[in-house]
């Protein structure tokens, strides 16, 4: 790698997180388990195609950050104990795929979840009309939106057709087909012959 613009003016270990002070005041703070997981070396990623060469669940659970540093050529360095393994990053790389900087990156991050309290609901459930989510585009958008934060609504006055499932999908997205078709019924069985 060559040398690249300096985006990082400090680097600390924190407890568990590696500490990155960035350029413009800016600071972000990466978990252990996160930046070995994106590990970019080619013990871990495969150069040819971008496939991961290993599971996460093989990296250990005690996991930590032993070191951190930027090498001759800017790249940060971090040695990870106890598998003693080194992970080299661009800053580019973590400016660009920093989670707690990039949220537009993935609006599903921690910081964007609205988890249910007890007063979560005293307004009462979100309920959707069926016929007025079919009808009306902002109806759609807030059911849609209703998954994103809260995780769920009550889609009510639904016609109760065989196979209406598949319509109420269809409005909402698309139906992922298995080797069962598009819909099928799961049966409790004591000696079953498949994994439905």
């Amino acid at each position: 790698m060559s040398q690249e613009k300096e985006l990082i003016i400090k680097l600390s270990i924190a407890g568990d997180e590696l500490v990155i002070e960035w350029y413009d005041g800016k600071e972000s703070r990466l978990y252990s388990h996160w930046l070995r997981d994106h590990c970019q070396m080619p013990t871990s990623i495969d150069a040819d195609n971008g496939q991961r060469l290993f599971s996460v669940v093989n990296i250990p659970q005690e996991t930590y950050i032993e070191k951190a540093y930027k090498d001759e050529k800017g790249n940060v360095c971090v040695r990870f104990q106890p598998e003693n393994h080194l992970s080299v990053f661009s800053q580019s790389w973590l400016r660009k795929n920093c989670y707690d900087l990039n949220l537009h990156f993935d609006d599903r991050s921690e910081k964007q979840k609205h988890l249910w309290q007890k007063d979560s609901f005293k307004a009462g459930l979100p309920f959707i009309n069926y016929e007025s989510m079919c009808n009306d585009e902002n109806v759609k958008l807030d059911a849609l939106r209703l998954v994103r934060d809260v995780g769920f609504f009550v889609l009510e006055s639904v016609p109760t057709i065989k196979g209406q499932v598949l319509k109420v999908i269809s409005e909402l997205g698309y139906t992922r087909e298995t080797n069962y078709g598009a819909l099928f019924e799961v049966r409790t069985e004591v000696n079953p012959n498949n994994l439905a």
